[in-house]
This record gives C-alpha cells, sequence and structure tokens, in this order.
C-alpha cells in the first residue's frame, strides 16, 4: 500500500491530485484545513488530504480496463485499506460508477466534511437531503449532527423536495431548541447577573435589557456593576445609568452588595454586571460565586459571543458551569456569518437561550430568544417573523 500527503488551496483541487496520481481506488485516510503561509506573506485557508491506495487493487482495476470491462463489470474487490491512526475513521475509497465528475466532487465534498468532524462516513445521502445538508453546513453546523437531524428526517418526507424538508426540519429544531421561558414583570424584584470571558459584550448587553425593560414597562430598574478592573468600566456604566435615569451601585465586596441589595429592595429589576474572566483563569472565575452566592434567586445568564468558535466555545461553557449560569445569551450576532457552531453546541448539550445581540445601538438590538429565530440562524431560506422585543428580563 502507498500512502500519500495532497496539499491544495481548495478541496476540489486536493482531490484532483489525489485521482491524477493514486486514480479512483484512492481511499481518503484523513482530511483537514490549515492555515498556510503564502507567498504573498499572506495566510489564507488550505486543505490537507492523506491518502493511499492498494496496489494490488490498482492493478486488478487497470487490467479490468485492459480488459475491456464496462463500469459495471468492474471487479468488487478495489477495496479501502488501512484505518487513520490518528483519527480512528474508518477510510472511504473514492466514487467511482456513472456519476458525473460533478457528482463525484460533491460527494467527496460530504465526506471531508464528515471526516473533518470525526465521525464514520455514512451511507450516501438521499438525493432530496442533499442541499438541505449542504445549506446546513454552509452555515457551519457540525456536521455530524446535520447529518443526524436529517437521516432522522428522512422517514418523514420520502422522495420529498428540498422546500418540503426545509419546512419539516424547521418543525424539528422548534421543537429541538430551547429558550428562556417566558416570566412576569414587575410581579416582585427579579435579579439579573451577567457572566462571561471579557471582550463579549456584557455590560452592553446589560444596558440595552435595562433600557428595553424601562422603556417598554416602565420598570424601576437598578444597576450594579463587580467590573472594577477594566479600565473605563465603572465610566461606561455612569453613563448607561444617566441615560436611564437609573441608580448604579458599584460593588468591591460580597458586603456592598448585601448593602446594595437592600437599598434597591423596592426595584422592579435589578441587573448585575460582572467583570469578564478568560476561560483559563479558573482562579479569577471562582472569584465570582461569593457574589452570586448573594443572590439566590437570581438568574445567571452566560453571555457566549457568536464569532467564539467551537472548541473555544465548548470549553467556555465548561469552565464557567461552577457559577451554575442557567441560560446563554448569545452576543454579537451581527459579526458572524453563522451562528452554527454555537447553536449545534446549544442543541447537543440542550441549553437555554435567552437572549441575542444583533448589533450595538442600545437598546434596539437586543432580542428575545426564541425557537424559530434560532432555527431561521440555521435555515434563513425560510421566511421569520418579526424578532420578539420585550420588558421581560
Amino acid at each position: 500500500m502507498r500512502l500519500r500527503r495532497f496539499e491544495a488551496a481548495t478541496v476540489t483541487e486536493a482531490l484532483a491530485k489525489v485521482r491524477a496520481d493514486l486514480g479512483p481506488e484512492a481511499v481518503i485516510l484523513h482530511a483537514r484545513e490549515t492555515l498556510r503561509e503564502r507567498q504573498s506573506n499572506l495566510s489564507g485557508g488550505w486543505v490537507e488530504v492523506t491518502a493511499a491506495i492498494d496496489d494490488e487493487a490498482r492493478s486488478s482495476s487497470r487490467t479490468a480496463r485492459r480488459g475491456g470491462w464496462s463500469d459495471d463489470e468492474r471487479p468488487a474487490d478495489a477495496r479501502a485499506v488501512g484505518v487513520s491512526v490518528k483519527s480512528g475513521v474508518q477510510p472511504v475509497a473514492l466514487p467511482a460508477g456513472h456519476a458525473s465528475d460533478g457528482d463525484r466532487i460533491d460527494e467527496m465534498y460530504r465526506m471531508l466534511l464528515e471526516l473533518r468532524a470525526g465521525t464514520s462516513p455514512t451511507p450516501r445521502m438521499p438525493a432530496a437531503l442533499r442541499p438541505v445538508y449542504a445549506e446546513l453546513c454552509r452555515r457551519e453546523l457540525p456536521a455530524a449532527l446535520a447529518r443526524r437531524l436529517l437521516l432522522d428526517l428522512s422517514a418523514d418526507v420520502p422522495g420529498g423536495r428540498a422546500g418540503e424538508i426545509r419546512t419539516v426540519l424547521q418543525t424539528a429544531l422548534n421543537r429541538a431548541f430551547r429558550v428562556q421561558q417566558a416570566a412576569d414583570v414587575g410581579r416582585g424584584r427579579r435579579v439579573v447577573a451577567l457572566v462571561g470571558p471579557t471582550g463579549v459584550g456584557k455590560t452592553t448587553t446589560l444596558a440595552k435589557l435595562a433600557g428595553q425593560c424601562r422603556r417598554a414597562g416602565g420598570l424601576k430598574v437598578a444597576l450594579m456593576s463587580l467590573d472594577t478592573y477594566r479600565i473605563g468600566a465603572i465610566a461606561q456604566m455612569r453613563i448607561y445609568a444617566e441615560l436611564l435615569q437609573a441608580p448604579l451601585h458599584v460593588v468591591r465586596t460580597p458586603g456592598e452588595l448585601d448593602r446594595a441589595l437592600r437599598a434597591e429592595q423596592n426595584a422592579d429589576l435589578v441587573l448585575l454586571d460582572s467583570m469578564g474572566r478568560s476561560p483559563q483563569h479558573r482562579e479569577g472565575i471562582a472569584d465570582l460565586q461569593p457574589f452570586l452566592q448573594r443572590l439566590p434567586n437570581a438568574e445567571i445568564h452566560l453571555v457566549v459571543s457568536a464569532t467564539t468558535k467551537g472548541s473555544d466555545a465548548e470549553e467556555v461553557l465548561q469552565r464557567f458551569r461552577p457559577l451554575a449560569y442557567q441560560h446563554v445569551a448569545i452576543s454579537k450576532l451581527d459579526e458572524v456569518r453563522s451562528p452554527g457552531p454555537l447553536l449545534g453546541l446549544a442543541l447537543q448539550r440542550d441549553l437555554s437561550i435567552s437572549y441575542l445581540t444583533t448589533g450595538q445601538e442600545v437598546p434596539d438590538d437586543l432580542e428575545i430568544a426564541t425557537s424559530r429565530r434560532l432555527a431561521t440562524l440555521l435555515l434563513p431560506s425560510i421566511r421569520e417573523r418579526r424578532p420578539q422585543r420585550s420588558p421581560r428580563a
């Protein structure tokens, strides 16, 4: 067996090199995207494919062609050989048969998506599902999750058109996404705390939430901030407090937080902004616990930026778990093509999504998450209703 590695700027070019050098009987053992320094000193996407060929199988295939066999008579022993030790992925033979070159490239690309997802390749997906599968992958939903969602639905739409499949998938996603339940506003004091990494927009999100609640519900809002570390954080909060005509308490110790809560016992809504913490700084995250423990009935929302890549988002969710957050707010939706990786984690981990921020305007660019809205972020071809805005926190 011969083993070779191929590099190219695109998937199509890499696969063309595999076929040209090893032939259609080649086996893809591993595929990944890398960053490669170009001659212009600019970094760009690069595809690396590791492939192999069984010389005996290749010899049999050449004999078949010399003997004049048709594709239907090709011997079946052009088998895939070996397993990728690094990924544990079962290798897949490159497609052959009556398919056109375009169909073969599409199928190879599907295989590469599955290999990148670290999953074993599945049988060929029904033709009706492929356009929706490709759309979900373009929206950056993990390939393994996209495939599972569609194959689970395939029995419901036998031979259906892509539009019908999108409608059925929309219904399934509406059931699958979990969002924060509606809460009555103005019935007793409610305390909401925002936690999360640095730079995700916690302070701006808090100001948007305060502004919408005050404008729509006429609520008495009180602001509290633990962020005495970030330069300019308190000055920013004071500006928001003045615009909202809301009291602001700067809290440095758990005792000060107790006194601030007593002072605002008549407030309808207390919003607590915390200092940002790196997921790598476990001690810093732990420093927030004595404050949050003073809030036994508070809603704790973990704010995660939509720009956070999948592996980093997973680490954020895990590292902030000791703070016992109940909901996740997704910020900076306007800065990404698609929040597919983060929404994939929400589905896989059954996260409760509370808010979405869609821009920098305060207080307008804040939406209450709905399952339909989350589904349309993955399937934008489905017409969505106007985003819901409400004074509830």
